[in-house]
């Protein structure tokens, strides 16, 4: 702060001399001289301290300055804060209250601060872009300016002139001057993937990061990718209010270069717009990089008809997993409808799912309402290409490699090669009560049921060996529910409710029986099962350790869970679950096999699709 005028106060009348009369008494009275002398000393004190505090009193001062004074890199909306050490008379202080503005790279510019007209702003209304408020009973004001904001890297110098004043008109002749710089304009800082990236996985999360905290509705709505991809959002991440992911709604298409735009309306929290409009060009290639579970989603009242692929975790904390569409059933657009279908409803339904381990391609029943037929059809998510089309197919599972896929038909047990395109019998006259399982790549383990001249029973096939048989230690009418990640235990559900954990061919160990009432879902770990406790009325999800018994009670936060749609990945570190949220809306979820961390993968909203299953490879 600086002064360039001199400082006066008001003056007052100040009082005559107090000592003349016992001056005069003393003369007259010799002896009375020197107690005059004393009364005298005392009276001249008291009147030079009273002349002091009457003709001085000092001028209202300004004691505390936001920004301070020399404050750097000041958000563009910063309020402006000016606090005297008393009350003033605001009439003193309307039109001494000034500012110019400096740019780095240029000269002093006009106005000041864009949109903010310096001259009205202590009688502008509470809507004005700038205006003065007035910190009663707090002596001060203060400027407050959202709508109109400083220019980004300048220095402003704020001026109060001299001529304030008190309620009592001691009024401060001094000239203060403050200056502070305002920060930079937010510029992309970085990008995921990297401008002139290539071989980009068709999955790859998609992320603009600025060097500020980013305004998210204005900052969402100038980032653009081109080619569109249809049902695309753009989300600013909740703990990194720098960083923005773009969730493509469908996969990326395989070879085709992409832009990421950045327009110049994205703004800074404090409303400072980007300095520098940004592009980003990305070429993908023909690759995954995600592990995705398969969601089946539908409406209320229909069939499931939309097959989504989301991510099962998110590129970093604080933002949501994207989930691409990968099939969408066409409906009838006829008023009058299609056969037997009515105008605006499904064509088509999907009543299963499976997604290879690698995610590059999923196997779905295909239900064709019209035709009143099904087929399982394989699908390439990379490139979106139907592989296969097989008439009657269900019951998909994929081999842990994802090269081949068993699947049930009317009349047994088929599996594709997917290299080669082969379908090959495994099991004829069979007809399964649950999905088949593999062990490792070269065994099924079949659950199948009872017909009128075998009972219900879990058999293996040995693809290498050419050999079926039934699995040893499997009692009858039991279903084969999980295999172990590293292919060494099978999960048995029993007839009478409950779990025999078994030795896989081949692995050491010997059968466990687990206690309770428990419908198994798969493993955490070789020596661990997680399984729906169902002994009591409130059922409870449990991790079991296999060879102790010991159990720990798996919570599941999020919503309204839906335990028996509990499954678990196949390398036993996730799970994934179906919950209605705090709307009503029923979601699907993903957590860690303890159930801790768990986060949405889809977003649907109220009255529009739902999901209604989840899961991995079968």
């Amino acid at each position: 702060m600086t002064a360039r005028a001199a400082a006066s106060t008001q003056r007052r009348s100040c009082p005559g001399r107090p000592s003349a009369l016992v001056v005069s008494a003393a003369a007259k009275h010799p002896r009375l001289q020197g107690t005059a002398r004393l009364l005298v000393g005392v009276l001249v004190g008291g009147a030079l301290a009273v002349a002091l505090s009457s003709c001085f009193a000092a001028p209202p001062q300004i004691i505390s300055l936001e920004p301070n004074r020399g404050s750097t890199s000041v958000p563009a909306d910063s309020t402006v804060r000016v606090v005297f050490d008393r009350a003033v008379a605001h009439a003193s202080v309307v039109g001494r209250f000034s500012v110019i503005a400096t740019p780095t790279t240029a000269q002093t510019v006009s106005p000041a601060i864009p949109g903010c007209d310096f001259s009205t702003v202590f009688a502008a209304a509470t809507t004005a872009p700038c205006w003065i408020h007035w910190l009663d009973p707090q002596p001060g004001f203060e400027l407050i300016h959202q709508g109109a904001v400083f220019r980004p890297a300048t220095r402003y110098t704020f001026t109060l002139a001299g001529g304030f004043a008190d309620a009592q008109g001691d009024r401060n002749d001094l000239d203060h001057h403050w200056d502070l710089t305002t920060a930079a304009a937010p510029l992309v800082s970085a990008s995921t993937p990297a401008d002139r990236g290539s071989d980009v996985a068709v999955d790859t999360r998609l992320a603009v990061s600025f060097s500020a905290p980013m305004d998210a509705p204005s900052t969402a709505g100038a980032i653009a990718l081109l080619p569109v991809v249809p049902g695309t959002r753009v989300v600013r991440n909740l703990n990194d209010h720098s960083r923005f992911v773009i969730l493509p709604g469908q996969m990326l298409a395989p070879r085709t270069t992409y832009s990421i735009s950045v327009g110049g309306s994205a703004r800074g929290e404090d409303e400072q717009f980007v300095g520098l409009p940004t592009v980003v060009r990305f070429t993908t290639g023909a690759r995954l990089e995600s592990t995705h579970a398969v969601v089946l989603a539908g409406l209320a009242a229909e069939d499931p008809t939309q097959v989504m692929l989301p991510a099962l975790a998110p590129a970093a904390p604080g933002e949501p997993s994207a989930a691409p569409v990968v099939l969408t059933a066409p409906r009838c657009a006829l008023a009058i409808g299609c056969g037997a279908v009515a105008s605006g409803t499904p064509l088509l339904t999907y009543t299963a799912a499976a997604v290879s381990p690698d995610g590059s391609h999923v196997a779905v029943v295909v239900r064709n309402v019209t035709a009143r037929t099904s087929s399982l059809q394989v699908i390439d998510t990379i490139d979106g290409a139907v592989l296969e089309d097989l008439p009657a197919g269900t019951l998909p599972s994929w081999s842990p490699d994802g090269a081949q896929l068993a699947f049930a038909t009317p009349t047994g047990v088929d599996l594709l090669d997917l290299r080669s395109g082969a379908v090959s019998a495994v099991a004829a006259q069979t007809s399964l009560v649950a999905p088949p399982l593999w062990v490792k790549t070269t065994t099924l383990v079949l659950s199948t049921a009872a017909s009128a001249t075998t009972p219900a029973a879990v058999e293996l096939v040995n693809r290498q060996l050419q050999a079926r048989y039934s699995l040893p230690g499997a009692p009858g009418a039991s279903i084969a529910a999980a295999v172990s990640p590293g292919g060494a235990r099978i999960a048995l559900g029993t007839a009478t409710g409950g779990v025999l954990v078994v030795p896989a061919p081949g692995a050491p160990g010997s059968a466990q029986t687990l206690a309770g009432h428990l419908q198994p879902l798969g493993f955490a770990g070789e020596g661990t099962l997680v399984a729906v406790n169902t002994s009591s009325a409130a059922a409870q999800l449990l991790r079991i350790s296999v060879v102790g018994g010991d159990t720990t009670v798996v919570v599941l936060g999020a919503g309204t869970t839906d335990l028996s749609s509990v499954r678990v990945a196949p390398d036993g570190r996730r799970l994934v679950c179906l919950a209605v949220d705090a709307h009503g809306v029923r979601q699907a979820y993903v957590a860690s096999a303890d159930g801790s961390g768990e986060l949405a993968m889809t977003r649907f909203l109220s009255g529009g699709l739902e999901a209604r299953s989840v899961g991995f490879s079968d």
